[in-house]
């Protein structure tokens, strides 16, 4: 199996770092990125909705069996609340085992998640299948000029992520 490693950060960082990748094609006025492989085609869609807020619709299929490994980028803090739709055989592996706030193997049709720079995982692709997620990646000045943080339980998963 081929595997490929991406360093995702916050958008406009991750856009500056690919977009000079020989095999990426960007729509500056579209705002889509084409960054197919022999092993898998991949689209990005975004949308900054405010300062510090970005919406991504990402869509991958492997052309064979592969995988990808992403790694968060520690140098700028940001979070991500994800909603993926799975198509065929498609496992998110987590790359830290002893971490509480990080789920294990998901295969699921559907995935809901809430996670910052820290989350590291392996995506592995079954020939054919894919994944298309809706992401809105955000700063936490952001997140705090429109939820009252200070008000909320401390002990709610979300918060301990922040």
């Amino acid at each position: 199996m081929t595997s490929h490693t991406w360093t995702i950060s916050y958008p406009e960082k991750f856009i500056a770092n690919i977009e000079h990748d020989p095999y990426i094609r960007h729509d500056k006025h579209l705002q889509v990125i084409r960054a197919d492989t022999e092993q898998l085609r991949t689209s990005f869609q975004y949308e900054r909705l405010e300062e510090g807020c970005y919406l991504f619709v990402v869509d991958m299929e492997a052309n064979q069996k592969t995988a990808i490994n992403i790694l968060g980028d520690r140098s700028t803090a940001y979070y991500c609340l994800s909603y993926q739709l799975i198509r065929g055989q498609v496992e998110k592996v987590p790359q830290k085992e002893d971490d509480k706030w990080q789920s294990s193997s998901l295969s699921l049709p559907r995935i809901c998640s809430f996670y910052n720079n820290e989350f590291d995982y392996q995506t592995e692709f079954e020939t054919k299948s894919g994944v298309r997620a809706f992401i809105f990646c955000f700063t936490r000045p952001w997140l705090e000029s429109v939820l009252p943080l200070k008000e909320l339980d401390p002990s709610l998963s979300f918060i301990q992520v922040l």
